[in-house]
């Protein structure tokens, strides 16, 4: 497969256009946009800095349709399979970053995005659980860190953005129901507390979601508090059916599609996917990656590429070109 080499017009970045990419849906997924340096949380849920951003949706527009969700909807009503590559741009979790920094440059671009919100979190002065988990790990004075009774990780030494990233894997691989349970014994256990006074504004404001909203940004239910799907039984009732008609009522319009927190392997599932099409959600997302071009038969567990920090203009069309799942 070739990849026809040329230079993007006014970002000063070489770019690389595709050639014959498949038919399909390729969803881009993002989280926080900024500088992850000066961050004292987990740096990993960074996908990139502003100016890494907008060579990124440069790079997306100039080889695919970008469509929203609706667009997704009406497309579909023609035929279950997409007959040429469409992108989806997504976000999770409901960062201020994502209107402060993203939504200016996705306007100037005139970009659709779809920002997927854990309602939590919305207008909330709080740290969520990942994000405090990496304060404690870089706040311990220990060099070791307990996630519970039966999983203890050495800290390795000057490598802060690897010890958070084992400590959340495997906090995550736990089956836990009641996440401020699991907090209050790694507190204890790392001997870090957070104050009041701690806790920055770091999600975006329920006005800020509906200016979003009205000026033609999809907004999609990331459930009420970001717990993994997969391990809170029939409690995933409310936090899929509820969560939906909590968020159509603040923005007084449908809301169509949810994504599923974490979204990997085994942190959703049938019960899952069986809530989301009985609550009248049009589309699931997990945080799998692939390119699915039957839409229609997978709309309830569609795949998505994560975009790593500064991810090269390269990297991302190899990992278009080549996924690891394309569903016929």
């Amino acid at each position: 497969m070739k990849l026809k080499k040329g230079l993007s017009i006014g970002t000063g970045y070489l770019s690389y256009r595709f050639q014959h990419l498949r038919s399909g849906l390729y969803c881009f997924n993002y989280h926080r946009v900024g500088n992850r340096e000066t961050s004292p949380y987990d740096p990993n849920v960074f996908s990139c800095d502003a100016e890494n951003f907008e060579r990124q949706i440069k790079l997306i527009q100039e080889n695919f349709e970008i469509v929203g969700l609706n667009d997704l909807q009406n497309i579909l009503l023609d035929s279950p399979h997409l007959k040429k590559p469409y992108a989806i741009i997504t976000f999770d979790d409901g960062y201020l970053d994502n209107y402060d920094v993203a939504y200016p440059i996705l306007k100037s671009f005139d970009v659709k995005a779809v920002f997927f919100v854990p309602i939590n979190y919305i207008s909330q002065r709080l740290v969520p659980w990942w994000d405090e988990i990496a304060w404690m790990v870089r706040n311990t004075t220990l060099t070791t860190f307990k996630v519970d009774d039966d999983k203890e990780l050495k800290l390795a030494e000057n490598d802060v953005i690897g010890n958070i990233k084992r400590v959340l894997l495997a906090f995550k691989e736990i089956d836990y129901r009641s996440i401020e349970a699991s907090l209050t014994y790694m507190r204890k256990a790392s001997n870090c507390y957070m104050r009041p006074d701690d806790e920055p504004q770091l999600f975006m404001s329920w006005e800020q979601v509906r200016e979003m909203s009205d000026n033609g940004m999809d907004i999609g239910s990331h459930t009420f508090s970001h717990r993994i799907l997969a391990h809170i039984g029939d409690e995933q009732n409310n936090e899929i059916l509820s969560s939906k008609a909590y968020l159509e009522d603040k923005l007084a319009k449908p809301v169509l599609a949810i994504s599923y927190p974490v979204g990997t392997e085994g942190t959703f599932d049938d019960q899952t996917i069986r809530l989301t099409e009985q609550g009248g959600y049009a589309f699931g997302f997990s945080f799998i990656p692939g390119v699915d071009s039957a839409v229609q038969e997978n709309r309830f567990s569609l795949s998505r590429f994560a975009i790593s920090y500064n991810q090269s203009n390269l990297s991302i069309k190899l990992m278009a070109v080549h996924p690891p799942k394309y569903r016929r």
